[in-house]
């Protein structure tokens, strides 16, 4: 097993509460992940579609959302684990086969499988949970 492959992990949710401030989406486009485990949060811009997970050395096909500083590696994040797009106005999430599986809420996505989400769903990357904001 190469150095950088994602682990399997056992994963037991105990997840964390929605933030109490959000910062200001910075237009209809954005998508704004916050990870209130690390007091931290992202936002881009998300005009068709975006491959979320973890860059590493030998990455020959890095994310478009580098999930790394938020701890992807040691909560399970595959390199490539699953992407968001946007159809018809909605946002749709899609499992791409990862190793430790993608949740929103506490429903469990089938791989390859497109699934809709909703403004201010818990989105789970393995055992790295993000909550999501974005305008409909």
């Amino acid at each position: 097993m190469d150095t950088f492959s994602t682990r399997h992990m056992d994963i037991q949710d105990s997840g964390s509460a929605m933030p109490d401030h959000l910062p200001p989406l910075e237009s209809d486009q954005h998508i704004l992940l916050v990870f209130t485990e690390q007091n931290q949060h992202i936002q881009f811009s998300l005009d068709h579609q975006m491959v979320l997970g973890r860059r590493c050395p030998d990455n020959s096909q890095p994310p478009d959302v580098d999930l790394a500083t938020f701890g992807a590696y040691p909560a399970g994040v595959s390199r490539r684990h699953c992407v968001l797009r946007r159809e018809a106005g909605k946002l749709i999430v899609m499992d791409l086969g990862s190793s430790n599986g993608t949740k929103v809420n506490d429903y469990r996505l089938t791989p390859h499988s497109p699934f809709q989400i909703v403004n201010g769903d818990a989105l789970w990357l393995g055992r790295l949970q993000a909550w999501i904001y974005f305008k409909a």
